[in-house]
């Protein structure tokens, strides 16, 4: 029974890190095309925040965390500068 419990256990946290990680990837990709459908081309540097925080209104996910940051760098690394900018402002 004991067993049974800890593979259990196991199960749960595993899942519960992948789906963490699912949503970051998600809120990343996202990000990436609300800065690309808002005409962004990094020329602008002022616009930024702007831009990501308009773009991050409905994200639901703790920005603060590295993996976002990270999931940028692999998805749209033109904005990542940006991101972390705007990140520090909050």
């Amino acid at each position: 029974m004991r067993n049974k419990l800890i593979a259990f256990a196991v199960v749960v946290v595993l899942f519960s890190c992948s789906t963490i990680s699912e949503d970051y990837s998600k809120a990343a990709t996202e990000l990436c095309e609300c800065m690309a459908e808002s005409g962004y081309d990094g020329s602008d540097a002022a616009n930024i925040k702007t831009n990501i925080g308009v773009c991050l209104l409905d994200a639901h996910v703790d920005l603060k965390n590295p993996q976002m940051a990270s999931e940028l760098e692999q998805k749209c690394p033109e904005i990542k500068e940006g991101f972390e900018e705007f990140v520090e402002s909050m």
